[in-house]
């Protein structure tokens, strides 16, 4: 079993089909990461299971099937007149946008209330920053495993099992295990694993494993060691290639047998050997693929799909192109990071973002650190993207990452902690996605939702949850979460307050525009879920009938330090206000 230090841990299982990842998904199993109560059934040649969670995998086969791709044809996903790794990021955060509720449901209805579990399909390479963001918003820290195969082996396989072509076998080897191994840019991918040495022998395998994770194991006994091996025997196992099979698959282009070679010699190589490997052959797969035509073209119908419309065209504001890639050079040049808290004009504020900075602003998701702020992850990230000029993420916490002597320009927005609550139910209750809170807002009036959630414990959402957030700007011993917070404000270069959007983004253009002379000023609307009619004593006032004074109050009183928060920024802002 595995050593428990307190947290909640994800072992997830990536790497192309027929690779191996079931073998390797069963075997974290024995040595005790639980199972998904929905397991996909064994069928063909994995007699033992596939080891995949049904509603993990349904999901994934519906984010594909609205972008028109296929598990055997999954991109990558190009928008018109854009490069394949802005389109990718496009393409990425709004997946993540739509689909973020219906993943956390997933892992809720797969592994309910597990602590140490083990993840696993090889769908979720292909959208990580989705499923990053849904295992932190579960409250899992995730630690991703790429299992990998000699590249002719798995095409014999897939070409004995799903009549696959060379090509299409080796364009899926490198669509799945790219994306995984540029984890180990930004420091999350945490271990590899040979399929070919685990065959030879799982015991040592293991244990090379939970080394690499640096994660602390029972030791085996010998009724598990003989299970191990009874289940991954190749003959136990999926097609294993003849000699005479890859001898009928001579050709292996250059740039998978880089990969390969990369692979094979993980261990050797140093840290930035690797990292430059992998930047070298994302750059050559997205010129190959251009160059065959592949790329799926995200069209109207797909961008209906993902709910969004996407201006492909170099974004334009007060009639000329703003994209300061062409302007600036990033390593000279501080960086914005927008820490995206929900509901609080978050999708309007990166919207700006992207009008000014183009391909070099990012959004990625990290994952939770128990109490303890992530921003170590933050900081490893964006050491490994040193080309951006903006950064916006709903999960990275503060304080500021040190980019050794690179300034680092937070932005943060805060709201009326009721209204935003209100705009959240209300956004729940329009989306499709049949998670908890979707279905407590569908289910019930604003009423039944507030006591819903006061009732989850832990849950953050309608308690203090910007007061939180803010605290993370010093470590727990420093104070109380009010006094910590309320020292965050005053340290912050920028506040923004939603009530008066225009107002704040005219300021944060006056913060930005000593760094980037050509930083320009746009006033946007995106993912708005009700227009704010009347003062906010006025909507306070109509909330407080809604849902019944008692249960008001006791809302208030849930909520009293992030309304000390939004009076003292409502006053930097020379709003009126008073106290409700």
């Amino acid at each position: 079993m595995p050593e428990s230090d307190g947290s909640r841990t994800a072992l997830v299982v990536l790497g192309v089909h027929r690779s191996g990842t079931s073998a390797l998904a069963r075997a974290l199993a024995f040595c005790g990461y639980a199972l998904p109560t929905d397991l996909m059934a064994p069928h063909g040649d994995n007699p033992k299971g596939f080891w995949e969670p049904v509603g993990v995998v349904q999901l994934n086969e519906k984010i594909l099937a609205a972008l028109g791709a296929t598990w055997d044809r999954p991109g990558p996903f190009l928008l018109p007149a854009l490069d394949l790794p802005t389109s990718n990021e496009r393409i990425s955060a709004a997946i993540a946008r739509k689909w973020l509720p219906d993943a956390v449901e997933a892992l809720r209805h797969s592994y309910g209330t597990s602590g140490a579990i083990m993840l696993k399909d090889p769908r979720i390479a292909l959208f990580l920053p989705l499923w990053r963001a849904a295992l932190a918003e579960a409250g899992y820290t995730p630690r991703f495993i790429l299992v990998y195969r000699n590249p002719l082996e798995v095409a014999a396989s897939l070409r004995a099992r799903n009549r696959l072509a060379l090509r299409s076998s080796l364009l899926l080897w490198q669509s799945y295990n790219l994306p995984a191994l540029e984890l180990e840019i930004s420091g999350a991918l945490g271990a590899i694993v040979s399929y070919e040495r685990l065959l030879e022998d799982p015991l040592d395998a293991l244990k090379r494993l939970f080394e690499q994770l640096r994660i602390g194991i029972e030791p085996l006994g010998p009724d598990t060691s003989a299970a191990l091996r009874e289940f991954i025997a190749p003959q136990d196992c999926h097609h294993i290639a003849s000699t005479e099979e890859l001898s009928q698959t001579p050709f292996c282009a250059r740039q998978v047998l880089d990969a390969w070679d990369l692979l094979e010699n993980w261990s050797a190589w140093s840290p930035g050997r690797r990292n430059a490997a992998i930047a070298r052959l994302r750059k050559g797969f997205d010129e190959a693929v251009l160059f065959a035509g592949s790329p799926k073209v995200i069209g109207r119908q797909q961008q209906v799909a993902l709910g969004e419309e996407f201006d492909a065209r170099p974004a334009v504001v007060r009639g000329r192109s703003t994209r300061l890639a062409v302007a600036y050079d990033a390593k000279n040049c501080p960086l914005v990071l927008h820490y995206h808290l929900f509901k609080n004009a978050g999708t309007s504020v990166d919207e700006i973002l992207v009008r000014n900075f183009g391909p070099l602003w990012a959004t990625e998701e990290f994952p939770p650190c128990g109490i303890k702020s992530n921003v170590a992850a933050v900081e490893a990230y964006l050491r490994g993207r040193p080309d951006l000029l903006a950064l916006s993420s709903h999960t990275a916490l503060l304080p500021v990452p040190d980019l050794g002597g690179r300034k680092v320009i937070p932005v943060v927005f805060i709201r009326h902690p009721i209204d935003r609550l209100k705009s959240a139910y209300e956004f729940e209750r329009r989306q499709g996605a049949d998670t908890f809170g979707s279905r407590l807002a569908k289910e019930s009036d604003f009423g039944g939702y507030v006591r819903g959630l006061l009732a989850s414990p832990g849950n953050r959402q309608a308690r203090n949850f910007q007061a939180h957030r803010l605290a993370f700007n010093e470590p727990p011993e420093a104070g109380s979460e009010e006094e910590r917070a309320m020292r965050t404000l005053k340290t912050l270069p920028f506040v923004g307050l939603v009530e008066v959007f225009d107002k704040s983004v005219e300021r944060m253009s006056y913060l930005l525009t000593p760094y980037f002379s050509q930083f320009e000023l746009a006033t946007v609307r995106k993912n708005i879920t009700r227009r704010k009619t009347g003062s906010v004593e006025e909507r306070q006032s109509e909330i407080r009938s809604e849902i019944g004074t008692g249960l008001y109050d006791e809302l208030i009183a849930a909520n009293d330090l992030d309304l000390q928060i939004f009076s003292a920024v409502s006053a930097d802002y020379a709003v009126a206000s008073r106290s409700v």
